[in-house]
């Protein structure tokens, strides 16, 4: 695998969107189940948002594009909703 294939298959990687959804209480503790989605009604709907820091910018921007998803994410940062980004997860909410 050369290095292009790598980062083509890193990039799509990253937009496998990691939704955590909340499925009942126990006491006072709440248990999530984790989703794995890049559906937009499903990021959107997500209590918390973890976007992971794995591939190249580009190819991440690229896929976040092609999934319609780069709006949802910057309203979802404007309305300072749950939401974990590491690495290149953070780097592809920046504006610049």
């Amino acid at each position: 695998m050369n290095s292009f294939e790598f980062n083509k298959i890193a990039g799509a990687f990253l937009m496998s969107l990691l939704i955590i959804t909340v499925i009942g209480h126990i006491g006072n503790f709440i248990i999530p189940k984790p989703v794995v989605s890049h559906e937009a009604k499903e990021v959107d709907a997500a209590e918390l948002l973890v976007i992971p820091g794995v591939g190249t910018f580009g190819a991440g921007m690229r896929r976040l594009r092609q999934l319609g998803l780069v709006e949802l994410l910057a309203a979802r940062c404007r309305a300072e909703r749950p939401l974990l980004a590491i690495c290149l997860g953070l780097q592809i909410l920046c504006e610049e």
